[in-house]
């Protein structure tokens, strides 16, 4: 337990040490996840992920938060699923996850670039209208959706369903159920939290 922390704090300073003594400059890092965006290309990627750890002379072992997210993508590119309103839901989580690249990225050369919003698919827009409809009760059970290792992932999941959900947020909270990939979980529970309540 105690190396695995040393070895981390390593990572963690080495990323740090590295970040300090990069001068910033522009490169084309930014505009590589632009087209990834639009594309979701494996090899490029790849690519971005190379470039991004070459400028910034991070380890293959770097836990910097932009390679973080591109480990993400690379599991959303390769998921897939036959119903189009799956399909649909991952395209939207895919293109999220890479507009959080494109802001760091930016942020790392302090650069402005294009503000990038995906269209919320249909069921996710659905599930956030039945947590309106519910929000004093659905919103603290959204709270742990994103961890799988929590005790009370599944049970706020199926309290949720306890709510009578329309068919579109039941499919959503169904999917989830029934996932067993713990990245995956995160990825879609991530989505699921994202809901943003009302202001008081």
């Amino acid at each position: 337990m105690i190396e695995a922390y040393k070895k981390e704090r390593d990572i963690v300073l080495n990323d740090i040490l590295q970040f300090l003594q990069h001068t910033v400059t522009k490169t084309s890092i930014p505009e590589q996840v632009y087209m990834l965006y639009e594309t979701l290309n494996k090899k490029l990627l790849e690519e971005v992920k190379e470039s991004f750890k070459k400028e910034y002379n991070l380890d293959a072992s770097s836990s910097h938060r932009f390679l973080w997210r591109a480990g993400l993508v690379e599991t959303l590119i390769a998921w897939e699923e036959t119903d189009s309103e799956l399909e649909e839901f991952i395209l939207y989580m895919s293109r999220y996850q890479v507009s959080k690249m494109y802001d760091i990225s930016l942020d790392m050369e302090n650069r402005k670039g294009k503000d990038l919003y995906p269209p919320v698919p249909m069921l996710l827009a659905y599930f956030y209208k039945f947590v309106r409809r519910h929000e004093k009760v659905a919103l603290p059970l959204l709270e742990n959706l994103h961890d799988y290792n929590h005790p009370l992932c599944k049970k706020d999941v199926l309290a949720l369903m306890t709510l009578n959900p329309g068919k579109e947020a039941f499919k959503l909270l169904t999917y989830l159920r029934n996932v067993k990939d713990e990245t995956k979980v995160y990825l879609i529970g991530s989505m699921m939290r994202a809901y943003r309540a009302r202001s008081k």
